[in-house]
């Protein structure tokens, strides 16, 4: 799974979007892995501490 590939690599955050069920999971470096911090749904928004001033409507992805 790219999870866990991105995870070895150092990937701060990992997004996964799932259209059928419209959410989002957010995964953020915790140590040495990726855990799953969120699962956003429609009427979220999506920020992250990577971006400053980036601010999302999960809604308008899907």
């Amino acid at each position: 799974m790219k999870l866990k590939l991105y995870s070895r690599v150092g990937t701060r955050e990992y997004w996964i979007i799932d259209w059928q069920q419209q959410t989002i999971e957010i995964y953020r470096r915790s140590q040495a892995r990726l855990e799953l911090v969120f699962t956003l749904y429609a009427e979220d928004e999506l920020t992250s501490p990577l971006f400053s001033d980036f601010k999302f409507k999960v809604a308008d992805i899907f």
